[in-house]
């Protein structure tokens, strides 16, 4: 009987020591972004349908546990979930959950543009830092799971389908804007920064902190503009003058003097005709600019 308790409790010893060598989570990749064809609304779609490479360390592929939802609508692995419903959305972004026999989850992220089969389609807008925000990987909107605040304009000289939404060989424009939170960024340091700039002694070098600096919207970088900010940091005013707290270029635009920005108009919209593809999202980016931070220091979906 003692021998049958010494194997008993040399078993149980050998199982919890598996149990606590297996701490590695499963290798998990997802695809890479691209735009999703949805021909049916709503649509499933599966987790094993956005995964690149999956593999673990002890439990088998077939054994490894899969879970999908759509990003920031809850938290841990996604317990019986392993597909979820797609309807009429303007971008997606879906968490691609694996897990292994030991409990160890992984995830990644994957954001999809989403399209429609057909004449209609739904156009994406994408918004990102400038390349101040973009060294760090930073993107405005997507960048965490707050809600993003960012609203875009149709003026009445687009066109729309009966439908009200936009089809291939519509023409229209697109102006970004948002206006909260003027403070969002904006710091001392911002202000030491801009000064030195005025003075001459260390000069901006980015065409977008050039415009960040420009707080009063008057084409050009003065002792003007400090002031409005130092009100703002004080709390004298609640807001800038213009009442805009950010300001977007199309992100592909090049300034053809990037040391003066403010040498001829640049656009701070996107204008698209029948001749463009809505399908092709690409040329649909801006770059957001937070007025103030010179130092890239704001955070996006605030």
């Amino acid at each position: 009987m003692k021998v049958l308790f010494t194997l008993l409790f040399l078993f149980i010893h050998f199982v919890s020591l598996q149990a606590q060598t297996d701490t590695l989570a499963p290798v998990l990749l997802c695809t890479a972004p691209s735009t999703l064809l949805v021909e049916n609304s709503p649509m499933t779609v599966w987790a094993a349908d956005f995964i690149d490479t999956l593999y673990d360390n002890q439990t088998a592929a077939e054994q490894i546990e899969l879970g999908i939802r759509k990003a920031c609508t809850g938290q841990g692995f996604p317990e019986d979930s392993p597909n979820a419903v797609i309807d009429w959305e303007k971008e997606l972004r879906l968490e691609i959950w694996a897990r292994d026999e030991a409990g160890n989850a992984a995830m990644c992220m994957v954001q999809f543009y989403v399209n429609y089969a057909g004449e209609v389609a739904q156009l994406q807008f994408h918004v990102r830092g400038g390349d101040i925000w973009q060294e760090a990987g930073f993107q405005i909107n997507g960048s965490s799971c707050l809600v993003d605040t960012f609203s875009y304009l149709i003026p009445e000289s687009g066109t729309l389908g009966s439908d009200q939404y936009l089809h291939v060989g519509d023409n229209f424009e697109v102006k970004p804007f948002k206006n909260d939170n003027p403070l969002n960024g904006v710091t001392t340091y911002d202000l030491v920064l801009i000064h030195k700039h005025i003075l001459g002694m260390e000069m901006l070098d980015s065409p977008y902190k050039i415009l960040a600096a420009d707080s009063n919207m008057d084409g050009k970088v003065t002792l003007n503009d400090l002031i409005l900010l130092r009100r703002l940091i004080l709390g004298i005013d609640n807001a800038l003058p213009h009442g805009k707290s950010w300001r977007f270029v199309p992100y592909n635009y090049v300034f053809p003097f990037p040391d003066d920005p403010f040498h001829e108009p640049f656009p701070e919209k996107i204008t698209v005709t029948q001749s463009d593809n809505p399908l092709d999202f690409s040329p649909f980016e801006f770059r957001g600019i937070k007025i103030g931070d010179v130092n890239g220091s704001a955070t996006g979906n605030q």
